[in-house]
């Protein structure tokens, strides 16, 4: 357990150091500000003939700023589960009529959207926190 932990935490902080090291889709204004061996294409430095699309799938150029992106998509996802969910566990509630086994199921609905909001919660302060630290 702690090998694959601590393989997870060598990748988090070494690989994006290996992907933005390099220059490659890094901003640009023109010529003449990207490292040796690269253009500038669209507003992006890449090598010279390749696409941006291609090689810069990813607009952000900061590890923070692709984890931010991350963050938020998260986020707005499970706030689309979110409301699915208050829709399923409310339905349940209010026809459990007496049962208790519906109104448990209800109550669990509504316990897991606790927790989701707790986890974006979380989230966002993370982010907060690594932007305060990595920047």
């Amino acid at each position: 357990m702690t090998k694959k932990l601590s393989s997870l935490l060598f990748l988090l902080i070494f690989f994006p150091s290996f992907l933005f090291s390099a220059g490659l889709c890094e901003k640009c204004s023109g010529v003449g500000n990207c490292d040796a061996g690269l253009t500038c294409v669209d507003g992006k430095c890449v090598y010279e003939g390749e696409d941006v699309a291609q090689i810069c799938p990813v607009s952000e150029t900061s590890f923070v700023d692709f984890l931010a992106n991350l963050f938020w998509s998260i986020t707005y996802i499970l706030v689309a589960v979110i409301g699915v969910m208050a829709a399923i566990g409310g339905f349940l509630y209010v026809t459990a009529g007496g049962n208790y086994y519906n109104i448990e199921r209800a109550k669990a609905f509504l316990s897991w959207i606790i927790y989701a909001v707790i986890f974006i919660f979380l989230m966002q302060i993370s982010l907060i926190i690594i932007r305060l630290v990595l920047e």
